[in-house]
């Protein structure tokens, strides 16, 4: 029971355990070194001369120097789309794609890699999808840029778009850019942006409708996560995270969803305050410190990504950059990210090697996912019907502090949302605890998950709940099986119901956790 309410932390001990043990094998050569994933930053600078202030740059050869210094070894770049090719369906401009060469040639003469990404996701402000902005058009400069480095090694992989928001990316867009690509350069990876929830709500990434055809090869699958309130990654308001879990929560689907369907998967981007203020072509400055609560829940976050071999790079670094700075100071010294971002650096010192590796096989979580002990925990909202107090103390369940007291009419229910989501491929069973008034009282429980139009659903058989004792505290568990849904089926969510209209009189629970699969 005490291990229930350590929580994401016990994580966090056995990571830093099992690292040291880990290292410990290795040195002995009782253990294959295999940390299968790499880490990487994203470089301001290509797409700053789109509004007519700053120029557009690319970031010199000392950054790429100080970064690799580091163990960075893989960059990626965003370039703007209507510098590199002023007129749609054309040619692309001579000087523009010369300075993305030279950006090249630097990396190649480091062994370093980079994969270009168009930001903003407009053309001269207009969204994909408007006027002539058509995918056709995106197809066209995909299909040139793809051309002219297919045979360039150090151009790792494509990256279609940056933080896509339409209706159409998952089914229709993104796949009619992977075949024109396809067309040209049918090896090469191209990394496959999840349509966003837009901006602020980029942990809100929608799965459904994502190209899993077997037809498309060499594809690997991004999302962007940020730790502010709301998640745009502008941190305007201090610390304002409910919990140093909240990068672990707000991965939680992704992941979940990358486990289940055996997909190579990567962070696009991730990234927290460092004390920069201010940035020009050569450097940044700003105090070299930060809120250190911000720190560990990168750390937490990366741990994270570490234990599912899932890459990323981190946001961001390079010429101007902005809050999220992980590069130096002007006067040479490191910001705080780096000293937790350099604790997760993998040994897939190639982008390459880690996407032609196998992906590897299920790994179970180790924690279950607490809901509620008291207190809502990661991130999960309760908005149920009805009578209800979050903070009763009539009834407690032993080690809470607080339970749910819950007055049974007219169909009322204590209802949880996400994030985060989770799969029954790897979690197994949802058990609270119930205190009746009544061996009469009756309720039902029902899981739900958000669909294609960010509707939150429900899905499955729903679940009579008997009830035993009145007067005291019973455990309730409910294996996934129970709803008739399909092994891997992503929730984000339940409720628990009354099972008819009428008064039935107060009822209490306590302590909702979402077991993982014991294997």
């Amino acid at each position: 029971k005490n291990k229930i309410f350590i929580g994401p932390f016990v994580i966090y001990i056995i990571s830093k355990f099992a690292k040291m043990v880990k290292v410990l094998l290795v040195l002995c050569g009782l253990f294959s070194a295999v940390v299968a994933y790499y880490r990487g930053v994203c470089l301001h600078g290509g797409w700053q001369g789109i509004d007519g202030g700053s120029p557009s740059v690319f970031a010199p050869g000392w950054h790429l120097d100080y970064f690799k210094g580091k163990g960075l070894t893989t960059f990626r770049v965003g370039f703007a789309w209507q510098q590199l090719q002023p007129s749609l369906n054309s040619p692309f401009d001579a000087k523009y794609l010369s300075m993305m060469d030279a950006f090249v040639a630097e990396c190649k003469q480091r062994s370093l890699y980079v994969n270009f990404v168009p930001i903003p996701n407009n053309w001269k402000g207009t969204p994909l999808g408007s006027g002539s902005v058509t995918i056709q058009a995106l197809t066209d400069m995909w299909t040139r840029l793809a051309s002219h480095y297919k045979n360039e090694s150090s151009v790792w992989a494509y990256d279609l778009w940056n933080e896509p928001d339409h209706p159409l990316w998952n089914t229709q867009y993104g796949p009619t850019l992977l075949d024109g690509i396809r067309a040209v350069d049918p090896v090469k990876p191209i990394l496959f942006a999840t349509n966003t929830g837009g901006w602020g709500q980029y942990y809100t990434y929608h799965l459904d409708g994502l190209p899993l055809d077997s037809k498309y090869t060499n594809i690997v699958y991004h999302a962007h996560f940020y730790f502010d309130t709301p998640a745009d990654g502008t941190y305007d308001h201090g610390y304002d995270a409910y919990s140093t879990t909240i990068g672990v929560d707000r991965a939680q689907g992704f992941v979940n969803w990358c486990v289940v369907n055996k997909v190579k998967c990567y962070a696009g981007e991730f990234g927290i305050p460092g004390g920069w203020q201010a940035g020009n072509a050569n450097c940044t400055w700003g105090p070299n410190t930060n809120d250190p609560r911000w720190n560990t829940a990168l750390d937490l976050f990366l741990y994270n990504l570490d234990y599912y071999d899932i890459s990323g790079t981190y946001w961001d670094g390079g010429p101007y950059s902005d809050i999220t700075d992980i590069g130096p100071t002007c006067d040479g010294k490191d910001r705080p990210q780096m000293a937790v971002l350099t604790q997760h650096l993998g040994t897939q010192k190639s982008p390459v090697d880690w996407q032609s590796a196998p992906v590897p096989p299920v790994k179970y979580p180790t924690e279950p996912l607490i809901i509620y002990n008291g207190t809502i925990q990661h991130g999960y909202t309760e908005y149920g019907w009805g009578t209800r107090d979050l903070q009763n103390t009539q009834h407690v369940y032993p080690g809470c502090t607080y339970s749910i007291k819950v007055t049974l009419d007219n169909w009322s229910a204590v209802r949880f949302g996400s994030p985060p989501a989770f799969s029954t491929l790897l979690y197994e069973s949802i058990s609270f605890y119930v205190y009746p008034s009544s061996v009469s009282q009756q309720i039902r429980m029902q899981v739900t998950q958000t669909n294609t139009k960010q509707q939150d659903v429900t899905v499955g058989n729903q679940v009579e709940i008997p009830i035993i004792n009145a007067g005291s505290w019973s455990q309730v568990v409910v294996p996934f099986e129970k709803f008739g849904l399909p092994e891997g089926t992503l929730l984000d969510g339940f409720w628990v119901q009354e099972n008819n209209s009428t008064s039935q009189g107060d009822i209490w629970y306590d302590l909702f956790v979402i077991n993982q699969r014991k294997v």
